[in-house]
């Protein structure tokens, strides 16, 4: 994998990548911005936004989102998967949504049965867990 720069999401809802040069893409998204994924090709990444709705910038597609759903919690994080044609989105109750090819395996119910809340998911290497 060749990573050819790197994106940055700051505090004041900015997305900038940094490449040979430095370049300020502009959001176009339903709430305040959440968490944000890198692409394999490090040329694109997808936006998460509070309502479940992910923004894809750059080489990135989206696939899919959650701002359709009536949601029980709201969601906290995105991964891409390995294979570069989809990604998860896991919510503060360890739900975890899959999209494109990005494998459902399941929810984190422990999350909630432990009366904490979920806030990342990591896929492994290969994409079959996380």
């Amino acid at each position: 994998m060749s990573l050819n720069g790197y994106w940055i999401l700051t505090s004041n809802h900015r997305l900038m990548h940094f490449h040979e040069e430095v370049s300020e893409v502009n959001l176009e998204l339903r709430s305040h911005p959440v968490a944000i994924t890198a692409t394999r090709d490090g040329q694109g990444c997808l936006v998460l936004d509070g309502s479940g709705f992910i923004g894809a910038y750059g080489t990135a597609r989206s696939l899919g989102d959650l701002s359709s759903l009536d949601l029980v919690a709201p969601p906290v994080d995105i991964a891409a998967s390995p294979t570069g044609v989809g990604y998860w989105v896991i919510d503060s109750d360890g739900s975890v949504f899959s999209f494109g090819n990005a494998p459902f395996l399941e929810g984190i119910p422990q999350a909630t049965e432990n009366a904490v809340s979920a806030v990342k998911i990591e896929p492994t290497v290969e994409g079959d867990g996380y």
